[in-house]
């Protein structure tokens, strides 16, 4: 009898320790900040530039905030912002993949043709116009991110689109 994913997962000390490591970041990124008793924004204009020290673990910046909170708060950030790009990509990916590849025909000449558009499109080039055209209109900074992000998983999409497409035509058949 074969072993089964979690089994053999389990079994393989490289995995396991990326697994912990996933942990402790995540738990890290949830709970150091609110212990902390310094925010991400408090500035102290006397401790600039401070060393390490028992106060401040790992120094402070030229503002002087302290850095090992400023990291975790980032890590937070940063982890919203992959959900968000990792969820646009998989829904989008997933989705019109598998409409592509049930139904066959042309809906799947549509489909493909799409994406190998957004495939073609240079993502850095067309994030930094669609960001500028949104600060031009006097939006904010965080719809900004938000949008550039979501649009950076949207444009990510066709390689996942393909792999879905391709599996389903098989099942298909």
């Amino acid at each position: 009898m074969k072993p089964s994913l979690f089994n053999r997962f389990r079994r393989d000390p490289m995995a396991m320790l990326g697994l912990v490591l996933l942990v402790i970041i995540l738990l890290g990124v949830l709970i150091i900040p609110e212990l902390s008793p310094y925010r991400w924004n408090d500035v102290d204009g006397t401790a600039k530039y401070a060393p390490p020290s028992a106060q401040h673990w790992f120094g402070t910046l030229r503002t002087g905030n302290d850095l090992f909170t400023c990291i975790w708060y980032g890590g937070r950030s940063s982890l919203v912002f992959a959900g968000i790009a990792a969820s646009m990509y998989c829904a989008v990916g997933t989705v019109l993949g598998l409409w592509a590849g049930y139904w066959g025909g042309w809906v799947d000449r549509l489909l493909s043709g799409f994406m190998s558009f957004l495939h073609a499109l240079p993502f850095i080039p067309v994030l930094m116009l669609v960001a500028f055209g949104m600060a031009i209109q006097g939006i904010a900074m965080t719809p900004i991110l938000y949008t550039s992000v979501s649009l950076f998983g949207f444009l990510s999409a066709p390689v996942l689109f393909q792999l879905i497409r391709l599996q389903t035509q098989s099942l298909m058949q």
